[in-house]
């Protein structure tokens, strides 16, 4: 957790030096002209992800000479491969020429760049014609940078006052990596995500006994957004942006563990202690018997922390101000990450003792008799995973007419701008039979329904396989319309007896009334009666109609 704090912290600082300097101009690689046309045949191979590809890459002028080939392989979303490396690998099994050129779609290679690199080739090859992989951007021996190349953070040329174009560094960058077809290192297909791609090829070059090189072949790293807008800071990246969020941290997590656990005597201290927390027997009985609120979406996750706080429920609350979102969020994200994008089986359970260790720090010096309880909306998409790892758990179900919920703004599971959504959605539509390449297709309410059907069709196959621990079902249009009912009813179950419910049921419905109404969505009157069609089985087996 002190590596998510100081990381959060580096964001929050880069995003203030980002705001000091945002109406700076970006500085651009500019490349003398070469008389000499380009003469070695290039493959280039893109993972395209996003529209940042039409305004970036292929605005590049070595993407359209008929003596390349652009291999363009389509991971919109990453909707068709569940990692980096898969991706990649497609792309190098279809290169023909020996020179192939891995690029991030939102690179903008300079105008004569290929011949230029042509040049820093030649001049490598003099010194080492059995290189491993080249790119623009590396770090030397003591963490330096080298290369040439302009970000929205700053702009580099190493070799500017260097006779040599070429350097040995000791990882590169993976915005650009250069292969020679007859020695390409083997892509790990189970490193999860996008990270670490160039620290494993690293160590693998190193047991081959080849080297790494930054080479003065400059690029633009995010010159335009999905729109074609010039990117001049980083505020205006969206995929910068996302680098705070904590979904973003949870699948390098993940990528972090695969890569301590391949190369444990490097990178030992990759994978953070949970911290370091000793539980007592008594208190580790506590640990495994929280309450688990699953919540469809934030509303009805909020009406669930007031009927617990209102209850004595802890709820994560700490001195600090940190709280259950910043502490279990982050494992139980890496859970799903882990359950739905993980090809290595050991990794598939890896959080379970991260998340029982960050459960007993979370609950510190609550009264053994004290209940707690988990609150995170996403949790549904683990609800097996999470009995395991607490098995004596209770459930409380805050169920919502499902229409309703559709006529929300998208949840997050439901949405394609972050990492859980693009695990959620594919298996939803999947799930229901429906091709994938039509969740590109499908607007916001069509996302909706489909994850919506999906997830409440997994709580349904959840609390049937809970049944003996007498899951509790409770209305969210109990919660609204009738809180103090609400409140009696959670404490019958619960076993307690409250004698301040009007009270309690007060303070349940000004929580609510705080949060957006329940329609945040304009949609038209056919939408909406298309939408009470498509829901119209599970809205009568719920007992909505």
């Amino acid at each position: 957790m002190k590596a998510l704090l100081r990381r959060i912290l580096a964001a929050f600082k880069a995003s203030s030096d980002s705001a000091a300097q945002g109406s700076a101009s970006r500085r651009y690689p500019v490349i003398p002209a070469v008389a000499a046309p380009a003469t070695l045949p290039v493959s280039f191979v893109i993972v395209r992800f996003s529209d940042e590809y039409l305004h970036n890459f292929l605005k590049s002028e070595c993407a359209h000479d008929p003596l390349n080939e652009v291999i363009e392989i389509d991971n919109t979303s990453n909707l068709y491969f569940d990692n980096l490396s898969q991706a990649i690998l497609a792309g190098l099994d279809r290169a023909h020429n020996d020179i192939i050129v891995v690029v991030h779609e939102d690179v903008l290679l300079p105008q004569g760049w290929q011949p230029h690199f042509e040049q820093s080739l030649r001049q490598l090859e003099e010194h080492d014609p059995s290189w491993g992989v080249l790119g623009s951007v590396g770090w030397n021996e003591v963490g330096q940078f080298v290369g040439h190349w302009s970000d929205p953070h700053q702009f580099k040329n190493t070799f500017l006052d260097s006779p040599y174009k070429f350097h040995e560094v000791q990882k590169l960058d993976e915005q650009l990596l250069i292969f020679h077809r007859q020695r390409i290192p083997r892509l790990d297909s189970d490193l999860p995500g996008i990270h670490f791609l160039g620290e494993d090829l690293k160590q693998q070059l190193s047991r081959l006994g080849m080297k790494c090189y930054a080479v003065d072949a400059p690029t633009i790293h995010k010159y335009a957004d999905k729109y074609g807008e010039r990117i001049v800071s980083s505020r205006q990246s969206d995929k910068i942006g996302d680098r705070e969020s904590v979904t973003y941290l949870a699948d390098e997590a993940c990528c972090n563990d695969y890569l301590a656990w391949k190369y444990p005597h490097v990178f030992s201290g990759l994978k953070q202690a949970a911290g370091g927390v000793q539980s007592s027997a008594s208190g580790r009985l506590q640990v495994i018997r929280p309450i688990i609120f699953i919540c469809k979406g934030e509303l009805e996750a909020a009406a669930a922390r007031a009927i617990a706080q209102d209850s004595g429920i802890f709820t994560g609350a700490l001195p600090s101000d940190a709280s259950e979102s910043a502490l279990l969020r982050m494992p139980i994200y890496k859970m799903i990450i882990e359950k739905y994008r993980c090809h290595a089986q050991w990794q598939k359970h890896n959080t379970a003792d991260t998340l029982q260790m960050l459960a007993a720090r979370l609950l510190g010096d609550l009264p053994l008799d004290a209940g707690w309880g988990i609150f995170v909306p996403e949790s549904i998409l683990v609800l097996p995973e999470l009995r395991r790892v607490f098995p004596e758990a209770r459930y409380v179900y805050i169920q919502r007419d499902p229409f309703s919920t559709c006529m929300e703004e998208p949840h997050r599971t439901a949405c394609l701008n972050n990492h859980l959504g693009r695990i959620a959605l594919p298996e939803a539509y999947c799930a229901l039979g429906l091709e994938i390449s039509r969740i590109l297709e499908a607007d916001p309410l069509d996302h909706m329904i489909c994850t919506t059907l999906h997830q409440l069709d997994l709580v349904r196959q959840h609390l049937a396989s809970v049944a003996e621990s007498e899951p509790l079902v409770l209305p969210f249009e109990e919660c609204i319309n009738s809180p103090s009912t609400a409140m009696e009813r959670f404490a019958r179950w619960l076993g307690a007896v409250r004698s301040d419910s009007a009270s309690a049921g007060l303070n349940l419905k000004m929580t609510l009334d705080t949060h957006s109404s329940i329609e945040t969505c304009g949609y038209s009157q056919a939408q909406k009666l298309a939408a009470m069609e498509r829901l119209s089985v599970i809205r009568k087996s719920l007992g909505y109609i």
